[in-house]
C-alpha cells in the first residue's frame, strides 16, 4: 500500500512540475520576441530621420538584422523544442475536450448532477490549449507591426540604392511572420477554434450514438 501510495504520490508531483514548466514557457519566450520586435521597431522608424550620412544608415540597419537573426533562430530553437509537445496537446485536447464534456452532459441528464471534476477538467483543458495559441497570436500580431514598421521608415526619402535593397530585403524576409507551430498548423487563435470545431464534431458523434 506504501508503495502505491508512494507512486501516485510520485506521478502527482511530476504531472504538477510538468504543468508548471510547460504553461509558462511558451508566454514567457513569445512575450520576450514580442519586446524586442517593439523596440525594433521604434529604432527602425527613427533610422532615416535620425541619420545624416548614408553610413549611419547603413550601420544602424546592419545592427537591426543581427538582432533580427538571432530573435529568427530564437524563435526557431523554441519551436525545434517545443513542435512535439504543441501537437500533441492539440491531438489529445481535441478528445479530451469532447469526453469531459459528453460525461458531464450524461451526468447531469441520467443522475441531476453537475460534476464539478469534470467541469473543472474540461476547463483546464480549454486553458492548456488556448495559453499558447493566444501568445502566439499576439507574436504574429507584433511580427506584422515589425513589418509595417519597416515600410514606413521613410526609405522613399533615402536616394541610396543600397539602403532601398536593404529595406527590400527586409520586408521580404519579415512577410514570413514569427510564429510557433506544431507539425502541421501553425499555432493562432484561428487553431484554436479549429480544435474547438473538431472538438464539438467529436461531441455531436457520442451524443447521437450514446444516448
Amino acid at each position: 500500500f506504501c508503495g502505491i501510495f508512494g507512486l501516485c504520490l510520485f506521478f502527482d508531483s511530476y504531472a504538477f512540475l510538468v504543468y508548471l514548466g510547460f504553461e509558462p514557457l511558451i508566454p514567457i519566450f513569445t512575450l520576450h520576441v514580442c519586446g524586442q520586435l517593439e523596440l525594433l521597431s521604434l529604432k527602425i522608424s527613427k533610422i532615416i530621420s535620425e541619420s545624416e550620412t548614408e553610413q549611419e544608415i547603413k550601420e544602424k540597419f546592419r545592427t537591426i538584422n543581427v538582432k533580427l537573426q538571432e530573435l529568427y533562430r530564437f524563435i526557431d530553437e523554441v519551436q525545434n523544442d517545443f513542435k512535439m509537445l504543441m501537437e500533441f496537446n492539440m491531438k489529445t485536447s481535441t478528445f479530451i475536450v469532447p469526453c469531459n464534456a459528453f460525461q458531464i452532459v450524461q451526468e447531469f441528464r441520467v443522475n441531476g448532477n453537475i460534476s464539478i471534476e469534470f467541469i473543472s477538467l474540461l476547463i483546464a483543458s480549454l486553458i492548456h490549449f488556448l495559453t499558447p495559441c493566444y501568445f502566439s497570436d499576439i507574436l504574429m500580431e507584433s511580427s506584422e507591426r515589425f513589418r509595417q514598421a519597416v515600410y514606413c521608415c521613410g526609405w522613399e526619402k533615402c536616394r541610396h540604392k543600397s539602403i532601398r535593397k536593404t529595406v527590400l530585403l527586409m520586408l521580404i524576409r519579415a512577410g514570413k511572420p514569427f510564429s510557433i507551430s506544431t507539425i502541421f498548423y501553425f499555432i493562432s487563435l484561428d487553431t484554436f477554434s479549429t480544435m474547438c470545431r473538431q472538438a464539438y464534431a467529436i461531441f455531436n458523434v457520442m451524443n447521437a450514438a450514446w444516448t
